[in-house]
């Protein structure tokens, strides 16, 4: 089956933390990423809308900046989708993409949503 996704996904080791600007927080272990989302192993996902906060750590990059929960898989994890990032972010993000690709670790059907 051929993929919908606008972005191709790569496998990815590293960690994730969002939080809702307050006092929640979750951490978990980044699974996937791609230049738009990324996905996260956390066993209490928030629900799919929630916007929150997002710090990536991989390849020894930080990422940081906003986005919205767009899956959620209770027990499992969630997809979270990249929606403000600042410039500097975006070229980090662009670099650890490219970085991903590089190592030709192509993700799976269960991660990031775009």
């Amino acid at each position: 089956m051929q993929s919908t996704r606008r972005y191709p996904r790569y496998s990815c080791a590293g960690s994730a933390e969002v939080s809702d600007g307050g006092t929640g927080r979750i951490w978990g272990e980044l699974v996937d990423l791609s230049s738009a989302a990324f996905y996260m192993s956390t066993f209490g996902p928030w629900p799919v809308g929630k916007q929150v906060l997002v710090q990536l750590q991989s390849e020894e990059m930080v990422v940081g900046g906003t986005g919205v929960v767009v899956t959620s898989h209770p027990g499992v994890g969630m997809a979270v989708l990249f929606e403000d990032l600042s410039s500097e972010n975006q070229e980090i993000l662009k670099a650890l993409v490219h970085t991903l690709e590089s190592k030709g670790g192509s993700a799976g059907s269960a991660g990031a949503a775009s």
